[in-house]
């Protein structure tokens, strides 16, 4: 993703903050979080410059390789949308996929497909739109 493609509008922002959360989260927590706040606070300040400090903080966040933990922690948040909705089989099936991924057992793909068909069946619509579902984060 490039900082041609990030969205002009303060609206806009909101929603393509909220829909790469996840994503962020895997490259930078901290990035993550200070993008949240500028656009939580948005109003404070003029458009123009919220979109200009956020395409800065956007590839900055994005610029550092994602660390497999990361990745665990942004799948872990995604879970905890879904978890209440899963049988204890699915749960542990699910933690089972972070745990080999983590020790570099298996892809993202799976607990990723996995979010995806429960973010869908529990009607989740923040997680199903979320696109860290869609794409295998390289990690350093």
């Amino acid at each position: 993703m490039t900082t041609a493609e990030l969205p002009v509008t303060i609206a806009e922002l909101s929603r393509f903050h909220a829909e790469n959360k996840l994503l962020l989260l895997a490259h930078s927590e901290a990035g993550m979080r200070r993008l949240g706040r500028l656009v939580a606070n948005a109003e404070r300040l003029p458009a123009e410059t919220v979109a200009r400090l956020y395409r800065r903080g956007f590839d900055d966040a994005m610029s550092r390789p994602a660390r497999r933990g990361g990745v665990v922690n942004a799948l872990l948040h995604g879970f905890g949308v879904v978890t209440e909705t899963l049988s204890a089989e699915s749960r542990a099936l699910f933690l089972g996929l972070v745990e080999a991924y983590a020790a570099r057992s298996i892809t993202s793909e799976e607990p990723r497909a996995l979010l995806r068909q429960w973010a869908a069946d529990a009607g989740e619509g923040w997680l199903a739109a979320q696109t860290l579902l869609d794409v295998e984060v390289e990690v350093a």
